[in-house]
């Protein structure tokens, strides 16, 4: 199976990109054996992010007011992750009473990301007061998990009793990498005034982007 979704957002500038596909394979092997193989995949693609949120108040404590769709996003702004997952079970019938089933699942995660963020609170009136941080942010994660289970019945005490026995191990390995933008970078520190931070467009202008 799969799926695709592109869309736009009331945020100005902000789009997003997503898709799954995903299998699943089983087959019988031998009276007592089953096998199932099945992978997906995911990929999630945003431009235009707002990371972080508007300031909510000006320098003198009175709560601001924006439009729906204001955002102090910039146009090369990006946060994309791609996930994906294989996994194989074997399940084996002993007899019609005790069955043992193994699985092995395998995962990996990739995250990149340019953002922008503004910090501080403007003024009302010259619109001076926010500074803004762009950087870079990559991460990475691989696990492994394995999971066995063990059911079955026995009759004890005049009873039938049924009987669960499980094992799990799981591993991970995850990596991080941040990267801020350097000092000298024209959207790093001290912004420029834009009173009413009203559009984007308005904002990329300023800050010559």
């Amino acid at each position: 199976m799969g799926a695709a979704q592109t869309a736009d957002s009331y945020l100005d500038g902000y789009q997003n990109e997503r898709g799954i596909v995903s299998g699943i394979v089983e087959g019988q092997v031998g009276d007592r054996t089953v096998l199932t193989f099945g992978y997906s995949q995911q990929n999630n693609n945003s431009d235009g992010v707002l990371w972080g949120a508007l300031p909510m108040l000006y320098t003198s404590g009175e709560q601001t007011d924006y439009d729906t769709s204001t955002s102090t996003t910039m146009d090369w702004t990006k946060w994309n992750t791609d996930i994906k997952t294989p996994f194989a079970e074997i399940t084996y019938a002993f007899n019609p009473d005790w069955n043992l089933q193994s699985t092995v699942t395998y995962n990996t995660y990739d995250e990149t990301s340019e953002l922008f963020y503004v910090i501080g609170l403007p003024d009302r009136d010259t619109g001076l007061g926010l500074t803004g941080y762009p950087g870079n942010y990559h991460s990475t994660s691989d696990r492994y998990m394995f999971d066995n289970t063990l059911t079955g019945r026995v009759d004890a005490f005049g009873r039938t009793h049924d009987v669960l026995l499980g094992a799990s191990y799981s591993h991970a390995d995850y990596k991080y990498e941040s990267r801020p933008a350097p000092d000298d970078d024209p959207a790093r520190g001290a912004l420029p005034s834009v009173p009413r931070l009203e559009s984007p467009r308005d904002w990329q202008t300023r800050m010559g982007r």
